[in-house]
């Protein structure tokens, strides 16, 4: 096994801290580029940020699956709110996937779609605040391989679209590089702004066991900043779990709560509605 360096999992805050510092550098070089208009692909968001397209956030794509739990999908037709169709095939995805695609989206963001995107493994790691070995190797292997695989059709009131949530990549043994390549199809489910940007920071500090809060940041950065109404059933059903109806409120609360904790929610409760419903309710700051 390789060795695990120190500073493998030092705190997110200081490595952003540091890739800032770095990235001012290279400013000039970046406001050039996007000065292009349509040569960069995918919409520019700050360093400290992530974006997930809201035809994704609202969906079970990405679910708060326990390990060892996964199912393989052929042609599913995911649960999601009214105004979006979701059909996927490959093996089911957790929330430590959605790390990886959220990263991928991250470094992409800089170059046109369909170009290749380089980075080592060590790095990537450390970005998604995971540690450098060599099982921490073998595990981004495996993941990068299950988003190749995965295949996705949306149709949306605006558009139908299908494409692998990466397109293809190759990996260098002899300098653990990497390169992926997005279809440039991905563009459509940012148009027209329809995306939410996730604070990257506050994200890293969810505890990695509590996979509902990290699905439940993204659902609520598809909608606006304030006070968010939504039943308790409907959450259960577009999030994909998988265990007991009745120990999801549980789960819940402990997410919610969780989201209160790093600062992404200011106040939580799961409440009753005027029509008699349980529905949770949140401030998103």
């Amino acid at each position: 096994m390789d060795k695990i360096h120190e500073s493998a999992c030092a705190s997110p805050l200081v490595r952003t801290l540091k890739r800032l510092q770095v990235s001012k550098q290279s400013q000039y070089k970046v406001k050039s580029a996007l000065s292009d208009g349509e040569q960069l692909g995918l919409p520019y968001w700050a360093e400290l940020n992530r974006a997930l397209p809201n035809y994704i956030s609202r969906t079970s794509l990405f679910a708060p699956v326990q390990p060892g739990r996964r199912i393989l999908h052929d042609m599913s037709c995911l649960s999601s709110p009214k105004g979006i169709a979701l059909y996927f095939s490959g093996k089911q995805l957790d929330m430590a996937d959605q790390d990886v695609f959220l990263q991928v989206l991250h470094l992409a963001r800089r170059y046109p779609l369909e170009e290749r995107v380089y980075f080592t493994r060590a790095d990537f790691l450390r970005d998604i605040n995971r540690c450098v070995g060599s099982s921490d190797y073998r595990w981004l292997a495996d993941a990068i391989n299950r988003l190749v695989i995965a295949a996705v059709f949306i149709e949306t009131q605006r558009y139908k679209t299908g494409f692998h949530l990466i397109d293809q990549y190759d990996y260098d043994q002899g300098t653990g590089k990497y390169y992926v390549v997005l279809n440039r199809k991905v563009k459509a489910l940012f148009s027209n702004s329809e995306y939410g940007l996730l604070d990257w920071q506050r994200r890293l500090e969810l505890k990695r066991k509590i996979g509902l809060a990290k699905w439940l940041q993204g659902y609520s950065a598809s909608h606006k900043k304030g006070q968010h109404k939504i039943g308790v059933d409907l959450l259960r059903q577009w999030c994909g779990w998988s265990g007991r109806a009745r120990n999801f409120s549980v789960a819940l609360t402990q997410a919610m709560n969780e989201l209160v904790r790093v600062g992404i929610f200011s106040g939580a409760r799961i409440g009753i509605s005027r029509q008699g419903n349980v529905q949770a309710e949140w401030v998103r700051e």
